[in-house]
């Protein structure tokens, strides 16, 4: 996926990413139901190294996002623009 994003970005573009971390494992507030479906802010440092980046951010935040998902959830924040 990250190739894909890399490949079909254009200079000037921006990709701004929120996704569950693994500490949201059993919080039984939602997120996939397996680590290796989660992302950690390192790996998308890492995967945009060449980019500017703007903010990333490692937060436990109340997500509101019907019955299924709703609680503290752990999250990575990343934001980041192709030079």
């Amino acid at each position: 996926m990250y190739e894909q994003i890399r490949k079909t970005l254009k200079s000037g573009g921006w990709i701004l990413v929120e996704c569950y971390t693994k500490a949201q494992l059993g919080r039984g507030t939602g997120g996939p139901p397996s680590a290796d479906l989660m992302v950690e802010l390192s790996e998308l440092e890492s995967e945009f190294a060449g980019y500017e980046i703007n903010y990333r951010a490692d937060l436990v935040r109340t997500i509101h996002e019907g019955s299924g998902h709703s609680g503290d959830g752990a999250v990575c924040q990343f934001i980041a623009y192709k030079p």
